[in-house]
């Protein structure tokens, strides 16, 4: 497996420790949160920049990178949200826009595709 589709799996793996330490009870843990959330989106960085240097552009990583990026920024508005840090709303708004994102993206893709 390419090491830019591990460092995409990384940061999948990284979103629910994220959660688990935004809601803990750890004195300062938004300050953690955000360090496990820096980490998180500077892999995503790293990872498309080794996949261009190495020439590992995989199906898979470009599958992966933009579905892991929709999940650790969903995870961290709505976890805004619920802890009083960011108007509903407003999460409601972003995550529905990566919803659009998204589905834009995979009906224009299907339509290159037929």
């Amino acid at each position: 497996m390419a090491l830019a589709t591990r460092l995409t799996l990384f940061r999948l793996a990284v979103a629910p420790v994220f959660l688990v330490v935004f809601f803990s009870g750890l004195p300062g843990r938004t300050i953690w949160a955000a360090m496990v959330f820096a980490l998180a989106m500077a892999t995503d960085a790293l990872d498309g920049y080794v996949a261009r240097r190495r020439q590992e552009v995989t199906a898979l990583g470009r599958f992966l990178d933009p579905l892991a990026d929709k999940v650790i920024l969903s995870l961290a508005v709505v976890s805004l949200a619920l802890a009083g840090f960011l108007p509903a709303w407003i999460s409601a708004c972003l995550v529905g826009r990566e919803v659009v994102v998204a589905a834009t993206a995979a009906t224009a893709h299907r339509r290159r595709v037929l």
